[in-house]
């Protein structure tokens, strides 16, 4: 919490300070200087930001763990998968069960794992509780990456 406080007030403070400077300093009519130099300065702050962030700065924000799950499923059918949007894109498959359209309809979701043959579920915990454990009683944990959880159907082998 204390690093992420000391992060925001660098990225507020300092281009603060080094603008009421040059606010002072420079005339009124080229205020068009300070306003550039903050702007540059937000998205160069931005920029690093993100480039050093261990965790997804593109569709979902702040994940962990997206590059270990293409890695997992990278091999396996699209049509027994239930995952993501961005997972499917990033593995350019072009039709993929999307649990985002199932998950608002827990009959919907149901009939889908239990009629398509689905052997993989990727997923975020919030999901877990989302559509209730006992959902996922016919699969089991087999991967966590991050953020992610991969669910394996249950074959009944040992």
């Amino acid at each position: 919490m204390i690093p992420v406080l000391i992060r925001n007030l660098l990225y507020v403070i300092i281009p603060l300070i080094i603008s009421i400077g040059l606010f002072i300093k420079i005339p009124k009519e080229k205020l068009w200087i300070i306003l550039l130099f903050l702007a540059i300065s937000t998205f160069l702050y931005i920029d690093i930001v993100q480039i050093r962030a261990d965790y997804s700065t593109v569709n979902i924000y702040g994940d962990r763990g997206l590059n270990q799950v293409l890695d997992f499923v990278k091999d396996k059918s699209p049509s027994e998968i239930i995952c993501y949007p961005h997972v499917g894109y990033y593995l350019d498959y072009l039709k993929i069960h999307e649990i985002t359209t199932l998950y608002n309809n827990k009959t919907k979701f149901l009939n889908t794992i239990n009629n398509e043959h689905i052997k993989w579920i990727i997923l975020y915990q919030k999901d877990i509780k989302l559509l209730g454990e006992d959902s996922f009683k016919d699969f089991k944990l087999d991967k966590e990456f991050g953020d992610y959880k991969i669910l394996s159907a249950n074959t009944g082998e040992n």
